[in-house]
């Protein structure tokens, strides 16, 4: 179940960096974009989906772009485990703590 959480925030944060806010650094209208996404995907889908989270998953598909390896780690580690590693800032270090 975890597992099948953690794809599906990374496949949400995957499609708002490329589909939503086009695949570039968030543009100066991506915190309202991504507010009112937040607003309708709350209201059909539930709290889990408000702006807050949103943002969040956006954080999860920018640190890890690589698809394979997200897979490779979901078996190890826990959607609360990548909240933790979002705030590492350098590839070498989040590598680190991922091990």
């Amino acid at each position: 179940m975890n597992a099948e959480l953690t794809r599906l925030y990374w496949n949400v944060g995957q499609r708002l960096r490329t589909e939503v806010l086009g695949g570039a650094d968030r543009a100066k209208y991506g915190d309202q974009l991504i507010k009112r996404v937040g607003e309708q995907l709350a209201q059909e889908f539930g709290l889990g989906f408000e702006a807050k989270n949103l943002r969040r998953m956006l954080q999860f598909a920018v640190a890890f772009p690589d698809t394979e390896k997200v897979a490779s780690l979901m078996r190890h580690l826990s959607w609360t485990h990548f909240l933790q590693l979002l705030p590492v800032k350098t590839d070498v270090a989040r590598w680190f703590y991922e091990q």
